[in-house]
């Protein structure tokens, strides 16, 4: 039988939606609500972590800058005395040093025992280094600026001709390196023969007396650059 409702819409009784319908709708509203639910548990509590986690780093930063500050103070006296250092260094380097001088006068002293039959024997009583003279600074002389001076007195030794020792070594000493780079003369030699009491050997010597004019630091250190260059040119 078909049954027709002539009332008017608005007095009509609605019609409920079909449970069939209406279950699919309820499971997926309470999925998406369930869905929104977790995605918003797990953003605060994502947040929550990354907060508490941005918290302990910058405690951690904060105890770490007075450590940071003095490591960066550390660094620029590192920077300094190392700055100090190489300037101390090329100083020290562009210096001809009064002890380097002595040891290499002590080497052509020395070197008489090595030499044989042109070697000689030298024994000296006293070297004297003098700084140069006030006039010799000013640069008011006449000859070569002045670096001050190194007196040697002593004696060349020998059993038969102890003048022959002292002409060996007074010609080696000029013709030494040392002497060219470090000294602009050597007075002449004036001595006499001496003879020991002591009964050693060698029983006489030639005494030693004589004065060298050392080269202004500058000339000298010019002289040495000369050699150096010199020597590197002819390898």
């Amino acid at each position: 039988m078909i049954t027709i409702n002539l009332l008017p819409p608005e007095h009509r009784k609605k019609e409920r939606t079909p449970l069939v319908l209406f279950l699919p709708i309820l499971g997926g509203v309470a999925c998406v609500l369930s869905a929104a639910a977790l995605a918003i548990y797990v953003h605060f509590a994502w947040l929550a972590e990354t907060v508490s986690h941005r918290e302990q780093l910058e405690q951690t930063l904060a105890s770490k800058q007075p450590l940071l500050r003095y490591e960066t103070s550390l660094l620029a006296e590192e920077a300094e005395f190392k700055k100090r250092a190489d300037t101390i260094s090329s100083i020290a380097s562009g210096r001809i040093l009064l002890t380097r001088i002595v040891d290499e006068f002590a080497d052509v002293v020395a070197d008489g025992d090595t030499l044989g039959d042109d070697g000689y024997l030298i024994r000296l009583s006293s070297l004297t280094i003098s700084p140069p003279k006030a006039a010799a600074r000013r640069g008011k002389d006449a000859g070569p600026k002045s670096g001050g001076e190194v007196s040697i007195n002593g004696w060349a030794l020998a059993d038969r001709d102890p003048l022959h020792e002292f002409n060996l070594f007074h010609e080696r000493l000029q013709m030494s390196r040392t002497f060219v780079e470090n000294y602009n003369e050597i007075t002449d030699p004036d001595g006499r023969i001496d003879h020991f009491a002591d009964e050693k050997i060698p029983s006489k010597g030639w005494t030693i007396k004589q004065t060298l004019s050392m080269k202004d630091p500058a000339d000298s250190m010019k002289a040495r650059e000369s050699n150096q260059l010199a020597e590197k040119s002819g390898k």
